[in-house]
């Protein structure tokens, strides 16, 4: 009895030994951050900030001035302030090619660039009053101290700061997990711009459930969202999201408009590319048919139009280990026999559009509707994929389910573009 008592005695104490080194060790942190802080000029503070962009959206797709120029046209400058905005990249080239107005880390960023040196006392004596006051049975890491501590106090005293005329961004790849500032901030507006228009479920045949998109997760921390069109305002005005407004595309990169080949009827197929494995409507073998339909109608159309047609196809990303094999064999056979021009993942959308006659896309992805806007011929394409309930349109752009009906609109726009 005695020998457990004395066990029970000695991991208690191991465990209490263990929680303060755990502690001081977030204390550390925090003095070693106030302290390189204090060597740090400061700035003004911004006039928003932008989360969850992407570093394939900032720095392969784009460039950080092109992604500034994008937001501050009219149509977003005027519903939110976006003349010195900070955008938050997770990218080591935030540090590599830096941009006064892109941070890796909003906080930190704050806590060194905006928040004053006065400030760091009251900063630290909030941040370990709530150390100390952590359980010691508590499972917490760096990772989830500065989400739940850190940031919360660094916007705190940010939005202390007459600075409650900040507007806060995100996208929807936030869509489960909302920066912490829209949580803790008193901002002027909390936006969520939905860049990509595929968040519309498609329903497998047998799905019984037919469950809707769950907008819980940022429902009430966000107050105003920015999509494409009016068709994506009514759906997501269906899932009870309020001021829902249509802006235009929302793509950043610049408006780069150039004429088409008056000599070349061009059609380009934007593909989404597979990750080896992947289940859904994207999937491997989903995404192969539709390839397999496009290159059916490459030889269809060579054949009969020598010389008046360029097919292309534009990857959706950067092709690497974890996408589909079959997939990306195939694409690299199409490349060897020249049969069509593949892109790169990182052309520019408008002027990969606007050089084009027609372009083609799998259901319900951005390019279509982009296409639509620069007035671009488009259609959705679900040839030969079966156990789907695909809508016959989206935004009044037709879905294509057969080879025929593909093959006999190509014709005739080439036939009418020719005078054939």
């Amino acid at each position: 009895m005695l020998s457990n008592r004395k066990a029970q005695l000695l991991k208690s104490r191991t465990t209490l030994l263990r929680v303060s080194i755990r502690k001081s060790k977030l204390r550390f942190i925090v003095l070693c951050l106030l302290f390189i802080g204090l060597f740090f000029k400061r700035r003004e503070i911004p006039t928003a900030i932008v989360y969850t962009l992407t570093p394939e959206q900032v720095y392969v797709n784009s460039s950080p001035e092109q992604v500034l120029r994008v937001l501050r046209e009219k149509r977003f400058s005027s519903r939110a302030d976006l003349r010195e905005p900070l955008v938050e990249v997770r990218s080591f080239k935030t540090f590599l090619t830096p941009n006064p107005n892109f941070t890796y880390d909003a906080p930190i960023y704050i806590l060194h660039k905006v928040l004053g040196r006065w400030t760091y006392s009251r900063v630290f004596r909030e941040i370990n009053k709530e150390i100390s006051s952590l359980d010691d049975y508590s499972v917490f890491n760096i990772k989830k101290f500065k989400e739940c501590l850190f940031e919360p106090i660094v916007y705190s005293l940010l939005f202390s700061r007459q600075a409650s005329t900040i507007d806060l961004i995100t996208t929807q790849s936030s869509f489960f997990k909302i920066p912490s500032a829209f949580k803790s901030a008193n901002a002027s507006k909390k936006i969520m711009a939905w860049y990509s228009t595929n968040s519309k479920p498609i329903y497998a045949s047998d799905d019984l459930l037919r469950k809707r998109i769950d907008v819980n997760a940022f429902k009430d921390y966000v107050n105003e969202h920015w999509v494409w069109n009016e068709e994506e305002v009514v759906f997501l005005e269906s899932h009870g999201l309020k001021n829902v407004i249509s802006t235009g595309a929302v793509v950043f990169q610049d408006r780069d408009i150039v004429e088409k080949n008056l000599n070349k009827f061009v059609i380009t197929y934007f593909d989404v590319t597979p990750v080896q494995g992947s289940g859904g409507f994207y999937s491997e073998n989903n995404t192969s048919l539709v390839l397999t339909s496009i290159l059916q109608l490459v030889d269809s159309i060579n054949s009969k139009y020598e010389g008046k047609t360029e097919v292309r196809m534009k990857p959706k990303r950067k092709y690497s280990k974890i996408h589909s094999k079959v997939y990306t064999s195939e694409i690299s056979r199409l490349l060897r026999s020249q049969k069509i021009i593949v892109l790169p993942a990182s052309a520019n959308l408008y002027k990969t559009i606007s050089q084009s006659d027609l372009v083609l896309a799998i259901p319900f992805t951005s390019p279509a509707l982009l296409a639509k806007e620069l007035n671009v011929d488009s259609l959705f394409v679900s040839i030969g994929i079966e156990g789907w309930d695909i809508p016959r349109s989206s935004d009044g752009i037709p879905v294509i389910t057969q080879f025929e009906e593909l093959l006999n609109h190509v014709e005739g726009e080439i036939e009418s573009k020719f005078n054939l």
